[in-house]
């Protein structure tokens, strides 16, 4: 695969070129996309309807603090995955194959956020409830989104995955190789990001602190959770909430959560086994080239990889 320098703003414009799509195409791709999860979320019309920002890092467990939400709110939602976004680009499949991870981000950077856009907009306008993932790299342009919704008088609220970061991108590598043994393939993304993990506290900190017009806090709420385990089904656990612990910075209480370790040494050596025996069955070189660079980063202070 040829590696392009697409932190080149030229050349990520002339490579964006290559793939944008027209008005009309996008529009139509906005309304098919929208129905398409309006019936995958069994979403209907809600009077007082919510926007929910589920944030995490990306293997912390995002989409099951989603299908929480899913079936919390009453009207059911319209969800946005933006790892399942990506794929309605009309030539996601042929964007996927010919660049690396890295430069799939940022050709469809911007095909994303139209999407997000158009979607969140009409789905508040027909005032259907609202989950929206977030990965908390940044949130510039999520926190504008926000506001601006807010303003239509949907309830607002963020709610947070805190996970141990190296457990986190343990599961991110099970995530793919789960897929690869039910689907054959997959491609979901398995890009290391230590630096969004480091903005993830500081992030929700911003959002915290953002305010609406009036004054009021621009979050009715801000919520921590952590994984399930079986006396909760698996689903996840609520650690902290701005409204009943005012007196706690929600930046402190996820800081607090996602130290905690869930796993033993034990389970994690057999867990890095299974997945890169997964990744060498069926030859995904370039993703196990990725495991490999960050297990190596997380041996133990003894120096011994799992498998030897």
């Amino acid at each position: 695969m040829q590696s392009r320098n697409l932190e080149d703003k030229e050349q990520l414009n002339n490579e964006r070129k290559k793939w944008v799509l027209s008005l009309v195409e996008t529009q139509k791709n906005i309304e098919e996309t929208f129905q398409e999860l309006v019936i995958s979320g069994d979403a209907k019309t809600t009077d007082r309807p919510s926007i929910v920002m589920v944030g995490g890092q990306a293997g912390s467990g995002k989409s099951l603090l989603c299908s929480y939400y899913l079936k919390k709110l009453n009207g059911g939602a319209i969800m946005i995955d933006q790892d399942y976004l990506r794929l309605k680009h009309p030539n996601y499949t042929e964007i996927h194959d010919m660049y690396t991870e890295r430069e799939e981000f940022l050709i469809l950077k911007r095909y994303l956020d139209s999407l997000i856009n158009g979607i969140v907009n009409k789905a508040s306008d027909l005032k259907y409830n609202i989950i929206l993932e977030s990965a908390l790299r940044s949130i510039d342009k999520f926190a504008t989104l926000i506001q601006d919704i807010a303003t239509k008088g949907l309830r607002t609220e963020l709610a947070v995955l805190a996970i141990d970061p190296e457990e986190a991108n343990l599961s991110m590598f099970i995530r793919y190789c789960e897929y690869l043994e039910t689907r054959g393939e997959c491609r979901r993304n398995t890009r290391i990001d230590s630096d969004s993990v480091k903005k993830i506290p500081v992030n929700i900190q911003t959002l915290n602190n953002l305010q609406r017009k009036d004054g009021t806090s621009l979050m009715d709420d801000i919520k921590i959770f952590t994984r399930g385990n079986a006396s909760s089904d698996f689903l996840p656990i609520e650690r902290y909430s701005r409204k009943i612990e005012p007196n706690m910075l929600p930046s402190e209480a996820y800081r607090k959560f996602s130290t905690e370790k869930t796993i033993t040494t034990e389970e994690k050596r057999e867990k890095v086994n299974w997945i890169r025996n997964t990744l060498t069955k069926f030859g995904e070189e370039r993703v196990l080239s990725n495991f490999d660079k960050w297990e190596n980063s997380t041996r133990t202070s003894e120096g011994q990889a799992y498998d030897e």
